[in-house]
């Protein structure tokens, strides 16, 4: 009985040691496939603990570095990380539900919005806040908001002045599975509004674009 009680606790230690050792790379297996679909890691580096890698969110470049220092936690089981470099806030993996939950979490940044080769939207200085986020297999819960100075629409040849846009998200009142976003500007040659909801796979909604003294544009996606 001692020899099993024995082997068992080398056996206890020696997965705790392999655990604690985690390559970064293994932050991946904790992450549904939605959050993959929205968000890349790129040059992971360090341990699941504590390491670094570049961020960068599905068609809006640049890429932001990122660091993380992360526990194991029993309530919810999975593990939590407090996040630093170009993005503060901190991150709950669920193991049980497969939820990636995200707390005060907050960036500045450049921001290029393309489609395809072309860069359809831009602004030298975005400050994002999110207050609370939920992304799981069958829900993307966000509540919010984006904040883009002196903010440019390129139509055609020409780049569309815009002034300050901003986006303010919250869950939606009408499908728990989804949040709805907000789009308008403030100054600028143009006015934009837009309504845009969230899904765990897909974006949806509309967006007016009137130039000053123009015909209003209406993008439908």
């Amino acid at each position: 009985m001692k020899r099993l009680l024995t082997i068992l606790a080398l056996v206890l230690i020696a997965l705790s040691v392999l655990v604690w050792r985690m390559p970064a790379s293994a932050l991946r297996l904790f992450m549904p496939p939605e959050a993959v679909w929205l968000v890349q890691l790129h040059r992971i580096d360090g341990t699941l603990w504590r390491g670094s890698a570049l961020v960068s969110v599905t068609a809006v470049p640049p890429a932001l570095p990122l660091t993380w220092s992360c526990r194991p936690q029993l309530s919810p089981l999975g593990v939590r990380c407090e996040l630093g470099d170009a993005v503060a806030g901190s991150v709950v993996l669920n193991a049980v539900t497969s939820e990636v939950v995200a707390e005060r979490l907050s960036t500045t940044l450049p921001l290029r919005v393309t489609a395809g080769a072309q860069v359809v939207a831009q602004s030298p200085r975005v400050v994002a806040d999110v207050v609370a986020a939920t992304l799981a297999r069958d829900r993307l819960v966000v509540k919010g908001n984006l904040r883009g100075q002196d903010a440019a629409y390129r139509l055609g040849n020409a780049d569309i002045a815009l002034g300050e846009v901003s986006l303010d998200c919250a869950p939606s009142t009408t499908a728990a599975d989804g949040s709805v976003c907000t789009l308008a500007n403030r100054g600028g040659s143009a006015r934009i509004d837009g309504r845009l909801q969230l899904a765990p796979r897909a974006v949806t909604g509309s967006v007016e674009l009137t130039p000053a003294g123009g015909v209003t544009q209406r993008f439908g996606f």
